[in-house]
C-alpha cells in the first residue's frame, strides 16, 4: 500500500508526488502509462480515453507526454484544453486521477528540444505517412514512413494539475483525498474524502 491509515494527509499527497516523479524517468513504474481522457468535438460530446506514456512529472504537478500532431486528442485538447488522467498501480493497489489544463508544443523550441531524446525507430512513433485513424485497405498500408524522419508531426504536451483525486484500495476501508487549486503558483487546497 501507498498510502497508510496513519499518513497525514501531507504525506498520504507527499507519498502519491513520489511516485509519479519517479515514473516520470523510471521506464518500469507501474505508473508510467496512463490513460488519458478529452471529449470529442462531435455535438454528442463523448469522452474519449486513451494510453498514453509519461516523460516527466516534476514537483509543481506538471507533466508530460508525446502524441502525433494529427491524432483526435490534439484536436479535442485544442477545443478544450483539459484532460483527464488517470494512474494506477496494481501492485500498491493506488488509483490517481488528475484534471490538468493542457498546452501543445507543436514545432517549437520545446518540442525540438524533446525531439533530440527521441532516437531511431521511436520516431516512427510520430512520422506515419497515414495520420493515426486514417482508414486503411490493409494493414500494411498502416506501416509506411517517409524515407527520413521529421519532427513535423511531433508534439509535446504539457499538462498542469487543477485537480487531484487518490485512492488508495485497502479491503473494507479503503483511503481517498482530493486536493484542488486554481493556478500552479498556488497551494493546494487538500481534504481527506469518503471513498
Amino acid at each position: 500500500m501507498l498510502i497508510q491509515q496513519n499518513h497525514s494527509l501531507d504525506k498520504a499527497f507527499t507519498e502519491v508526488q513520489d511516485q509519479l516523479k519517479r515514473a516520470g524517468v523510471d521506464t518500469k513504474h507501474k505508473f508510467r502509462f496512463f490513460s488519458v481522457a478529452t471529449v470529442e468535438l462531435s455535438e454528442n460530446r463523448i469522452p474519449k480515453s486513451r494510453m498514453v506514456v509519461l516523460r516527466s512529472f516534476s514537483d509543481d504537478w506538471t507533466f508530460e507526454f508525446y502524441t502525433d500532431h494529427r491524432s483526435s486528442k490534439v484536436k479535442e485538447i485544442e477545443e478544450n484544453p483539459f484532460i483527464t488522467a488517470l494512474f494506477w498501480d496494481p501492485s500498491k493497489r493506488v488509483q490517481v486521477r488528475i484534471e490538468a489544463n493542457v498546452s501543445i508544443h507543436n514545432q517549437d523550441e520545446l518540442a525540438a528540444k524533446r525531439w533530440e531524446d527521441i532516437q531511431g525507430d521511436a520516431q516512427k512513433a510520430y512520422t506515419s505517412v497515414p495520420a493515426p485513424g486514417t482508414p486503411v485497405d490493409t494493414i500494411e498500408d498502416a506501416y509506411q514512413w517517409s524515407e527520413s524522419f521529421s519532427s513535423e508531426y511531433f508534439s509535446v504536451l504539457i499538462c498542469k494539475a487543477a485537480k487531484i483525486k487518490a485512492l488508495q484500495i485497502s479491503g473494507m476501508e479503503h483511503l481517498a483525498f482530493e486536493c484542488s487549486r486554481q493556478k500552479v503558483s498556488q497551494p493546494w487546497e487538500k481534504t481527506w474524502i469518503a471513498p
